[in-house]
């Protein structure tokens, strides 16, 4: 249990909203945090046409969500949003408590998502991807989720997010992320692999984490969307970080 209501900024990846992390946010009120799960430009409530959907205004949004707030908080990216939290530390060290991945992009300067997705030989999201006629965005097919990202996820959760899914630009995957030691570098970084995850390899993973250790990190043995299937042990490592 935390001594007080640290505020958890949840952070979702591609295709979803703020909305997939409302099954996980009771267990954080349980340990005494305070979640919060805004949407990303272009995601859920947060209208945007691709075009204006960019890396740099997906941590501009969740920055603005950190400015509003009393305290620092743990900041958490599922997937996509690894490369997300990373621009926000950039941008805000001071707000940042610290930094927290969850089976996420956690890219070294200079670089952008696609290029660690295309390195990533084993994960089976790629080949579902379905890029939009005007080239500004992609889905992912059921099939491909269940697959590549919905694997051990309930049939429950499934039938909740799927309807809700939308399609997801493509510049916040092909733009490099642009990080430097004095900002970035100094925010404290955790991270939360998964064994059995087929949309971003547990080699993927390592190798990562290998390029930019974190500690602590906890190892789960369980596929992409973990916070959805082992909530209480991620739950309990977020907790940890308060």
């Amino acid at each position: 249990m935390a001594d007080t209501e640290t505020p958890v900024v949840l952070v979702h990846g591609a295709w979803h909203g703020g909305w997939c992390w409302e099954p996980f946010k009771p267990y954080l009120e349980s340990r005494g945090l305070r979640p919060f799960a805004p949407d990303l430009p272009g995601h859920g409530q947060n209208r945007r046409p691709p075009e204006e959907v960019t890396l740099a205004s997906y941590a501009e949004g969740i920055a603005s969500v950190l400015d509003n707030l009393d305290e620092p908080a743990i900041l958490v990216g599922h997937s996509m949003a690894g490369a997300v939290i990373s621009e926000v530390a950039e941008r805000r060290p001071d707000r940042v408590r610290a930094l927290c991945y969850v089976t996420a992009f956690l890219l070294p300067d200079g670089v952008p998502m696609t290029q660690r997705m295309k390195e990533d030989s084993g994960s089976l999201a790629a080949g579902y991807v379905r890029r939009s006629p005007d080239g500004l965005s992609v889905e992912m097919p059921e099939e491909g989720l269940r697959a590549a990202t919905y694997d051990g996820l309930s049939e429950a959760l499934i039938a909740q997010f799927v309807p809700r899914l939308q399609p997801q630009a493509i510049a916040p995957m092909t733009t490099p992320v642009r990080l430097s030691p004095e900002n970035f570098g100094r925010v404290p970084r955790a991270y939360i692999d998964c064994t059995r995850d087929k949309a971003i390899t547990i080699e993927m993973q390592r190798r990562m984490q290998g390029d930019l250790p974190c500690d602590p990190v906890l190892t789960l043995d369980c596929g992409h969307m973990a916070p959805w299937i082992e909530p209480d042990a991620v739950a309990d490592f977020i907790a940890g970080l308060a």
